[in-house]
């Protein structure tokens, strides 16, 4: 059976989208999905599924806004694919005052259409860089929300197609 990595948007957020984690389990579980395990409380999961990607991502939304009563988004990676994005974190030497994120699109995100925006609007002390479905950010702390990068990552016409995590949560989940 394969494996699969679902990433959820937007839940648990500022008090919006209240989705506790056993309730999640419980909905995820009806929809066919097994060996599920979430990872803190912001929508990481880890489970097997029989089917495509396309499919989880489909019956997952679908049970999330049932559920839990919100228009639901989810990126969807398999496990491989979760293992390389993290392999291949462009910067291995971090200053320990920085985060490091990667914001993962699905398939009809306009990550490089992101990217070109971004680049332009660099603070010196941030790197952007290119993956494969998805894009590599680092930061330093304090100004995530605020930089202009961090600003256009979350602009609201993204929101169905790409959501962001620190790569020490993408760590353990591997």
């Amino acid at each position: 059976m394969p494996n699969y990595a679902i990433f959820l948007r937007g839940i648990n957020v500022g008090g919006n989208n209240k989705v506790p984690m056993k309730d999640l389990r419980d909905t995820l579980a009806k929809v066919g999905l097994t060996e599920i395990k979430t990872y803190l409380q912001t929508g990481n999961v880890t489970c097997a599924f029989y089917g495509s990607a396309k499919d989880l991502k489909q019956k997952t939304e679908d049970a999330l806004a049932k559920d839990f009563g919100y228009e639901a988004y989810v990126v969807v990676l398999t496990q491989k694919e979760l293992a390389q994005s993290v392999e291949n974190y462009p910067w291995q030497d971090t200053p320990p005052d920085t985060h490091r994120y990667v914001l993962f699109g699905t398939a009809d995100a306009p990550l490089e259409e992101i990217l070109d925006q971004a680049k332009p609007t660099l603070e010196s002390t941030e790197k952007i860089a290119l993956g494969k479905n998805c894009i590599y950010w680092q930061v330093p702390r304090g100004i995530t929300v605020t930089s202009a990068t961090g600003k256009l990552l979350g602009k609201p016409k993204y929101k169905s197609t790409t959501t962001m995590r620190n790569l020490n949560t993408l760590e353990k989940m591997v």
